[in-house]
């Protein structure tokens, strides 16, 4: 196990903002993992790429890295995957779709790992994360390890319920099978899609906010337009209006403000109070 003190986060958030952990810890395995949230009665702040988080100038919990050591993938019987949390969402993406799993190009569209959508039932292309789950390990607060069913968890939309305080450390889908040529296909036309729409190659958490269904929030705030509204180096894209850019120098205070700003002007233009689905570390 590898462990910093007062270490930069800037490279482990897709904002790229400087923010400074107290400690990192970096597990080799599940067993040194297990150990040390037995020894300190924590599991902390996990982190995999960062892409859906708000990280503050200064993190006071531990951070637990995940993309270093948890990276294992396996095709396994009936049609079933398994792959730890490690494991990016795009890379798995690609992978199911060379097996054919049409179903699964979906994954391409989350910015994260299979950690972090399983913890907020991030979804892409109408597709959810907890659609093809059939069973999850999981470790908890006292370093126990499971193996538990689907249906331990309630999975709604950009968001999951769990009676117990977890993390995940990998999952078994089950997709449906089909043609690789046809799933590969699929998937190039989301990624087409993707970079159609969205600020590729910016420094941006995803979406910051979540579809006030049956609306749209990049609408809502480009309808109040917020489109290239800046503070500081935090701007508004002017390419899909429910992203958030960092141009270089933004902090989490810039980013902070313009969160609110939006979610007041809109609460105040059409009565809709906007939920973050960016994770805000406090």
């Amino acid at each position: 196990m590898t462990i910093y003190h007062q270490y930069n986060l800037k490279k482990y958030n897709s904002w790229r903002l400087d923010s400074y952990a107290k400690e990192v810890i970096i597990p080799n395995d599940y067993n040194e993992l297990s150990l040390w949230v037995r020894k300190n009665q924590t599991l902390g702040l996990w982190l995999g790429l960062g892409s859906n988080v708000l990280l503050p100038k200064i993190v006071n919990q531990p951070v637990v890295l995940t993309q270093k050591s948890f990276k294992k993938f396996a095709s396994m019987s009936n049609h079933r995957i398994y792959a730890q949390c490690g494991v990016t969402c795009a890379q798995l993406s690609r992978l199911c779709c060379q097996q054919g799993y049409e179903d699964a190009a979906f994954l391409a569209g989350i910015p994260g790992t299979v950690g972090g959508a399983l913890a907020m039932n991030a979804g892409a292309f109408g597709g959810e994360t907890w659609n093809a789950v059939i069973a999850v390990d999981v470790i908890d607060q006292y370093g126990h390890i499971y193996h538990l069913a689907k249906e331990k968890f309630n999975a709604s939309y950009r968001q999951l319920t769990t009676t117990f305080d977890i993390r995940f450390l990998a999952v078994y889908f089950q997709f449906t099978p089909g043609s690789s040529e046809k799933a590969n296909q699929y998937l190039k036309q989301c990624i087409h899609n993707r970079n159609q729409t969205q600020p590729i190659g910016t420094f941006n958490c995803g979406s910051v906010f979540k579809n006030p269904y049956p609306q749209y929030a990049a609408k809502l705030i480009e309808k109040n337009q917020f489109k290239g509204v800046k503070i500081n180096d935090a701007i508004v894209s002017d390419i899909h209006a429910n992203f958030i850019l960092n141009q270089g120098q933004a902090t989490y205070e810039d980013m902070i403000k313009l969160i609110r700003n939006i979610q007041e002007k809109v609460h105040q233009q059409d009565h809709i109070l906007l939920d973050t689905e960016v994770v805000i570390v406090e």
